[in-house]
């Protein structure tokens, strides 16, 4: 039984699922079938690809990506749409500084 507990303990600390649960009342783990992992691998013996890539291919050469970039890709348009269509306004840095006011005094 110790053995079973050491082992059990040492792949429970290494992120292990095992197939079974430890039944605290026994003292022993029982094992159960369905928690076995099953790996499903597919059939390739006519598959044409081969699992090779070649070291001579060509590099490819790209400009850092930025938060900019990102942001310009997703938002941008929408909110420059928005903005035409009048659904939402500039932000005017006296109208944040009055809020800022305001909220400061009601503290």
């Amino acid at each position: 039984m110790k053995d079973e507990l050491d082992y059990y303990c040492l792949l429970r600390n290494r992120g292990v699922q095992m197939p079974g649960y430890f039944d605290h009342q026994t003292g022993k783990f029982v094992y159960v079938e369905e928690m076995e992992p099953e790996l499903v691998v597919p059939d390739l013996t006519d598959f044409k690809l081969k699992p090779y890539v070649s070291y001579d291919v060509t590099e490819i050469k790209q400009d850092q990506f930025l938060a900019r970039d990102l942001f310009n890709a997703t938002y941008a348009k929408s909110i420059a749409d928005q903005f035409k269509r009048g659904e939402i306004n500039p932000i005017d840095d006296n109208d944040n500084e009055e809020k800022k006011e305001k909220t400061d005094t009601m503290s």
